[in-house]
């Protein structure tokens, strides 16, 4: 009976915000210092605030729109998404594949884009095909991008090169249409 006192008369804490580790950016640190935003049921929401680590500047946006347009253009229906940090898009795959392990869903192909201190960079996962980029190395650094494991980084003033990112998303297309 004692404990049911106690319990009952316990205040419930206010949420504090955390404190930022030694050698953060101030971008984390302000992350963190805010307050998370609560849902009517008093949880924290995660989808209230989607926290990015890329800036939204004229040029991003006209090569998130661009890509966009490549996207809905090949594919036909494209599913907006947030998440790893970054605002991209999702393709459903015409045929189901069975999903075992890791961290990705092989059923969609995923391409964001953000920008970072090294300029745009465009990420392309297609977990059926993992080294898709590294297979078309070449041509990739032909147009300009700097080719790493998952994305394509491209650190150059000039226009996009949205013709090699078409190319690749043709060869996605094909092996779709294979699959059927």
């Amino acid at each position: 009976m004692a404990a049911r006192k106690v319990a009952a008369s316990a205040k419930p804490r206010k949420a504090e915000p955390r404190k930022p580790a030694r050698g953060m950016s101030k971008t984390k640190a302000r992350a963190l210092a805010a307050p998370p935003v609560r849902s009517a049921r008093g949880a924290a929401d995660p989808s209230a605030t989607p926290r990015t680590t890329s800036t939204f500047s004229p040029r991003l946006q006209a090569t998130r729109k661009a890509l966009e347009g490549l996207l809905q253009a090949r594919f036909g229906k494209v599913e907006p998404m947030f998440a790893w940090n970054v605002h991209g898009w999702r393709v459903k795959r015409p045929r189901a594949v069975p999903w075992t392990t890791g961290t990705m869903d092989p059923n969609f192909v995923c391409l964001f884009v953000a920008e970072r201190k090294q300029g745009l960079v465009v990420y392309l996962w297609n977990p059926i095909q993992p080294g898709g980029l590294q297979d078309h190395r070449a041509e990739f650094e032909e147009a300009g991008f700097k080719v790493m494991v998952g994305c394509l980084q491209f650190n150059r003033k000039g226009d996009f090169p949205l013709a090699a990112i078409a190319k690749s998303l043709d060869r996605i297309k094909a092996s779709f249409d294979a699959e059927v």
